[in-house]
């Protein structure tokens, strides 16, 4: 469940949250003060920090794991023991 959420109720969900959020912080109190108005701190701030966030898992996310071509041991067990996966050297 965890997963189908993650993979794709939020990034669905994000943007329009996002948006619902920046129009209830950023619409003017009264209708005489559209001209000199400017968007509050506070939400340049939370902005900025989603943009980080969301670049830092990008990067997490394409910085890790192994190449395509790499051969691997999946798990197993060996007289009663869990052995973990296991990267084969393209030397060997």
């Amino acid at each position: 469940m965890l997963r189908i959420l993650l993979t794709v109720l939020l990034p669905i969900a994000l943007p329009i949250i996002l948006y619902i959020a920046y129009v209830k912080l950023a619409r003017p109190q009264s209708a005489n003060a559209t001209a000199a108005w400017r968007p509050p701190l506070g939400l340049w701030l939370v902005l900025g920090a989603a943009v980080l966030l969301v670049a830092g898992m990008l990067a997490l996310g394409f910085s890790r794991g192994v190449p395509p071509d790499t051969k691997l041991i999946a798990p197993h067990i060996e007289n009663g023991e869990i052995i973990p996966s296991q990267r084969l050297d393209q030397t060997q």
